[in-house]
C-alpha cells in the first residue's frame, strides 16, 4: 500500500485493523484493493451484465468472501 502511494498510483487500498485495546496488540482484519487500471477498464468497457456472489468462509476465522464478475468484450 505504501509503495502504491509512493509512486502516485490511483489504486485504492484499505487495511482494517482490530480496535486498539491496551492489553492486546492490534490484529489484521481485512484488506481491500482495487487497481486503477482494472477500475478504468471496467468503467470504459462496462456492460450491463454483472454478477455479485458471496459465501461464508467456514474456517476458524470465519468471514465472508465476495466476488464480482463481469464479462469482457472478448468473452
Amino acid at each position: 500500500m505504501a509503495e502504491l502511494k509512493r509512486v502516485g498510483s490511483k489504486t485504492t487500498c484499505k487495511i482494517k485493523l482490530s480496535e486498539l485495546i491496551l492489553t492486546f496488540p492490534q490484529r489484521f482484519e481485512s484488506f481491500y484493493m482495487c487497481l486503477d487500471g482494472c477500475k478504468k477498464g471496467f468503467l470504459v468497457g462496462c456492460r450491463p451484465f454483472i454478477v455479485v456472489d458471496g459465501c461464508h468462509l467456514k474456517t476458524k476465522y470465519g468471514g465472508k468472501l465476495l466476488v464480482v464478475v463481469e464479462r469482457d468484450p472478448n468473452d
